[in-house]
């Protein structure tokens, strides 16, 4: 045997260990981390509920329909709204819902003016998740990868996770931090998720909070909106209106710090005012319930996400609202 053949030899055997070794991290990272994290905890959720159940109402969006409509107080429904998810994420779902699921009947469709900017970061980050909604073309032209890249991805999601790994090990250190306890062990019901935090009442932390919360969602002002997502918004009404479906837009609630942040620099109602009248023209409502709640704080776990609590008294009057419709 040459000496070239013994190299060959013990590259393909380090090799063959580097791939073994990679397979079962990925393992590790599936069970232990990928599986724990709420948007694949959301997709088995969903495809248990539609498989055991007769879905007719699908509630889409970001965290504030997340933690805002639980389906227990909403027949025949599922939550699937995923935090920081945008316009674009949410017409790809739809797209899908609507070719593989025509039993759904009702459109539950967030409609918070933040949603109109482009501020969230890495939107397509849980690759795996978001290839059950999307083709490799879409998912490809989305992240602006090849498809090669997506496909590995989707394969062996542990590959470029590295930071997340890291961060999971540092919580499991000091499950004593409720910021990071509450990240671990988030409770998801039907895609709802159900946080009893209550939003402090030290005035002085709330509006603070609430400014920065503001300020990262409208960070380009004094543009309000992105026109790429407002004409993504308006391919989703058509898409639905275009196969018969029922849609109801909804604005939901916000605390008082939150709006009086959000006041002080936009003329929010006349920025969307036009976008308010193009809905008109689909013959869609709007549900606005951004100020239904707005000085009982006790409600919220943060500055406009609904703890359970509030979610329990505003699905209710939700549901009642979506049967007058």
């Amino acid at each position: 045997m040459t000496d070239f053949t013994k190299f060959i030899k013990r590259v393909i055997i380090l090799l063959v260990i580097v791939i073994i070794l990679l397979l079962i991290i990925n393992q590790l990272y599936i069970k232990i981390i990928l599986e724990k994290q709420r948007l694949p905890r959301n997709q088995r959720q969903f495809i248990e509920y539609k498989t055991n159940n007769d879905l007719k109402v699908i509630v889409i969006g970001d965290s504030l329909p997340a933690f805002a409509v639980n389906p227990a107080y909403l027949n025949n429904s599922f939550n699937l709204a995923t935090p920081a998810e945008n316009f674009e994420q949410m017409y790809y779902k739809v797209k899908w819902l609507v070719n593989n699921e025509p039993d759904i009947e009702i459109y539950v469709i967030q409609y918070n003016y933040h949603s109109f900017n482009y501020y969230r970061i890495k939107p397509y980050y849980f690759t795996t998740y978001w290839k059950n909604f999307m083709s490799y073309d879409e998912l490809s032209y989305a992240k602006d990868s090849p498809k090669s890249t997506i496909f590995f991805e989707v394969l062996i999601p542990v590959i470029g996770k590295g930071e997340e790994i890291v961060k999971y090990i540092r919580d499991w250190k000091d499950l004593r931090d409720p910021k990071r306890k509450r990240w671990l062990t988030t409770k998801i019901e039907n895609g709802w998720i159900n946080d009893d935090t209550v939003f402090p009442e030290d005035q002085e932390n709330t509006t603070k909070v609430a400014e920065n919360r503001v300020y990262n969602q409208f960070s380009n002002y004094p543009i309000v909106r992105e026109e790429v997502y407002t004409e993504i918004f308006f391919d989703t009404l058509k898409l639905l209106k275009d196969n018969n479906k029922k849609v109801v837009l909804i604005q939901y609630p916000l605390t008082d710090e939150y709006l009086t942040a959000l006041e002080r620099d936009i003329n929010i109602h006349e920025e969307y005012k036009e976008i308010d009248e193009r809905i008109e023209s689909f013959d869609y409502k709007i549900l606005d319930y951004m100020e239904l709640f707005r000085y009982n704080q006790t409600l919220f776990v943060d500055s406009d996400h609904l703890n359970f609590r509030g979610a329990e008294i505003f699905t209710k009057k939700l549901s009642k609202d979506i049967s007058k419709k």
